[in-house]
């Protein structure tokens, strides 16, 4: 078993995130499509990561799905709201847990331990009793 590969932290592709925001500003509908889809970002990243992503045993598709779920956090940067460094750095540690592999992913398979390393959160429909009517009120004669 391996550890996460090393990702550096790229430089912000800042002239990136200008079309980016401005095709979000002026055509809303295909901007949000291009940020759903997330192949914008892919590439300039898999450029970077991809050498030791292939290494580690995680193909291009498996990274694409992966940015894809990550796409309000990158929103978040295209607009403004984030910092690279929080966006992308968040998007490293996703990308490294999800590694095949990993320890930390064998640890969760392991132990049966949530996404987020904790035990599994009990179901609260569960845990609720079932609702009674309240008794039919008599009126007065």
């Amino acid at each position: 078993m391996t550890g996460p590969p090393d990702l550096p932290l790229p430089e912000e592709p800042v002239e990136l995130r200008a079309r980016t925001r401005a095709l979000v500003e002026q055509a809303p509908e295909q901007g949000s499509a291009l940020l759903d889809a997330a192949s914008w970002i892919v590439g300039p990243l898999w450029e970077r990561w991809g050498p030791a992503l292939e290494s580690a045993g995680m193909d291009r598709e498996r990274f694409l799905a992966i940015v894809t779920g990550y796409r309000r956090e990158l929103w978040l940067w295209v607009m403004g709201e984030r910092t690279w460094a929080q966006s992308a750095d968040g998007l490293r540690g996703r990308v490294q847990r999800r590694v095949p592999g990993s320890k930390q992913r064998a640890r969760r398979a392991r132990t049966g331990n949530g996404a987020r390393g904790g035990p599994p959160r009990p179901d609260p429909a569960a845990a609720r009793e079932p609702v009674r009517e309240a008794p039919a009120q008599k009126s007065c004669p």
